[in-house]
Parts: structure tokens; C-alpha cells; sequence
């Protein structure tokens, strides 16, 4: 067996899309029986099915997560690390290195970040880049931003595309005829673009015989409240916040279709979501969403452009019937993210 080693920060405290993501593919990798797991963090969780190391008594966490976690998974007889989140710990190991970068959007967008945050964020991706021998990307778009702004050689970065839960693809659409809407479900921040997308449909709500349900929490999610509230919208566009898994599949399931106007993301696990359950939708036309939809969407959208999301709602027809994304989720499945894990890391041994 081959015996690796994970930062497991995100996996083990993060309910959210990095560890999601960290959790995916620990469990993919788990299915193909080959490799002895163990997890590396600054502190124990209350449970886990892997061996958990932490640092010893006095040490700082944050230290040693970023100088000493490699050395002790060294010292503990791994042959691989990998840095699921964006990061690698720092030193002259002796053992491969794997990094999952999964998005540059700090260089994208620096006025999303604070200055900061900007630098810290560019030193562990360039550390990363620089001292991992593979450096797996989301998509091939981010692949492409990392071999623009760190020269990474292309040949070093390979992409494997994150799955869905499989649970979705088993979801039957049950459309709420009484009361149809279209549905977007993300975090609330100023690159996610509620504001546009609920300027666009207050616009043409008249026009429209479906409403806006939008679903998450985050710190611009306040804002829009007040700017549906000052438009006098509250019967049309509805926000819904702490929603749990099963109750999303359900607002999925019901919907007439997805929007999603989000300025750009590393992946996009909500499209994802909405085409496991057929649903019609509407994106921003941006690189990611043209790689991940595959030409699909019923249209894709200027993501600044108030007059052109307002167009597009007035002329959408969401629909019924299942839409085939079958080309898209046969690529983002527990079984394609295990193979080329397996891939990837007898690459590197």
C-alpha cells in the first residue's frame, strides 16, 4: 500500500466547498483500496475513520501546519503529501508533494481582497506551484490562469474535475406548477452578483411568470434583503438561509430552472448540482461556466450587464423537461476522481 499523507484543516473543520471537496476526494481515493490514509492537522476532530495526527504540546498550530506538518508525515513514513486546499507545507522534503489549486481569483479580482490577503494568498499558490511535483487543477481554467500568472509548465498541472453527490442524479423533477420559480443557490459576496441578477428580475418581474428564490447566507446577503425590500419585491424574489442538503435537493427539484451570474468561481458545484437534476439555466458567460455547461445552458449572459440578465429572464422559457447533461456528469463522478487519483499518484511514487 501506498501510504499518504493529508492536510486535513479543511477536511476535518470546513462544512463548506473545500472541504467538501477535501472529503470527496479522500473517499474516492478510499474505494480503490491501495493507499493507508492519514490525516494531518493542527488539532484532533471528534471523529474520523483515519489515523489523526496533530502537533505536539507547545507548538503552535499555525507553525507547524505550515513548517513542521511535512516533516512529521515524512517521519511517520508517507511517500506522498497532498495539500488538498491550495497550500503545501513548507521544506526540503524528501517525499513527492501533490497540490490542489482550486482557483486563482485573487489575481482575477484583486478588489475582492484586501491587500493582504491578496499577498498571502499569491505566496502559498506560488510555494505550491513552485515545490509540488503534480499540481492538480479544477478545471481547465484554472489550469490555464496558473500557467498564465505562476509559468507553471502545462505538462505539471492536470485536471480533474470535482463530483456530485450521487444522490442527485436520482432526484426526479417535480415542478411546482402553483408558485414556479427559478432557482440560485450560493454564498452572498459581491463576486457571486445577486445584486445584478435581482436588478435585472425586478426589472421584468412583471413580464415573467415565475419568481426568484434565492438560497445561502454570506455578508452581502443583508444588502440584497434592503434592495428587495426598497423595490418592493418581497412577493417575487425570496431569499432562504440554512438550508440543508435534502432541502436544497427539494427547492431543485421544484424549480423551473437555474440562474447563476456569479463573476467567476474555480469550479462550480451549484451548475452541477441544477444539471444532476435537469434543470434548464442561464449563466454568466464567463471561461468556467462555457468549460463546465459545455455549450448546454440555454444562454449565457454578460454577468455585468443588468439590460442583458433583464433580456434574457424576459425571453427564457424554464421548462419541464429534463435537460440530458449526461456529457457533463459523467465526467464529475466519485469513480473519474478516483482513477485519476490512482493516476496521478503512481505517477509521482
Amino acid at each position: 500500500m501506498i501510504k499518504i499523507g493529508f492536510d486535513a484543516k479543511r477536511l476535518l473543520f470546513n462544512q463548506t466547498g473545500l472541504g467538501n471537496y477535501s472529503r470527496q476526494w479522500v473517499e474516492a481515493i478510499s474505494k480503490s483500496e491501495i493507499f493507508d490514509i492519514h490525516l494531518y492537522s493542527p488539532k484532533l476532530a471528534e471523529s474520523s475513520r483515519y489515523p489523526i495526527h496533530i502537533p505536539k504540546k507547545g507548538v503552535a498550530p499555525s507553525y507547524w501546519r505550515t513548517y513542521q506538518m511535512g516533516y512529521q508525515a515524512e517521519k511517520d513514513g508517507c511517500q506522498i503529501f497532498h495539500g488538498l486546499s491550495n497550500e503545501i507545507p513548507r521544506g526540503k522534503m524528501k517525499i513527492p508533494r501533490v497540490c490542489t489549486v482550486h482557483d486563482v481569483i485573487f489575481k482575477e479580482f484583486p478588489s475582492y481582497y484586501a491587500w493582504g490577503d491578496r499577498q498571502f494568498y499569491n505566496w502559498k499558490t506560488k510555494y505550491a506551484c513552485d515545490h509540488s511535483q503534480i499540481v492538480i487543477a479544477t478545471s481547465e481554467t484554472t489550469k490555464a490562469q496558473l500557467v498564465k500568472y505562476y509559468d507553471v509548465l502545462p505538462e505539471k498541472v492536470q485536471v480533474v474535475y470535482q463530483s456530485i453527490d450521487p444522490q442527485l442524479t436520482q432526484i426526479n423533477r417535480a415542478v411546482d406548477k402553483t408558485n414556479p420559480y427559478v432557482i440560485y443557490h450560493s454564498s452572498f459576496n459581491e463576486r457571486k452578483n445577486h445584486e445584478v441578477l435581482v436588478q435585472a428580475f425586478i426589472k421584468v418581474a412583471s413580464e415573467v411568470d415565475y419568481s426568484l428564490v434565492l438560497i445561502g447566507n454570506g455578508k452581502s446577503k443583508s444588502r440584497i434583503e434592503k434592495l428587495i425590500k426598497e423595490k418592493q419585491a418581497e412577493n417575487r424574489v425570496k431569499i432562504l438561509s440554512d438550508v440543508q442538503n435534502d432541502e436544497l435537493y427539494g427547492y431543485l427539484a421544484s424549480a423551473s430552472g437555474f440562474v447563476y451570474p456569479s463573476k467567476q468561481e474555480g469550479f462550480g458545484i451549484p451548475l452541477l448540482e441544477a444539471a444532476a437534476i435537469g434543470l434548464p439555466m442561464i449563466v454568466s458567460d464567463t471561461p468556467i461556466f462555457r468549460e463546465i455547461s459545455e455549450g448546454l445552458a440555454d444562454s449565457y449572459v454578460d454577468a455585468d450587464s443588468i439590460d442583458s440578465w433583464a433580456d434574457t429572464l424576459k425571453q427564457w422559457q424554464p421548462r419541464e423537461t429534463k435537460v440530458d447533461y449526461s456529457q457533463i456528469l459523467r465526467k464529475c463522478t466519485i469513480e473519474s476522481m478516483m482513477n485519476s487519483a490512482v493516476e496521478i499518484y503512481q505517477s509521482v511514487f
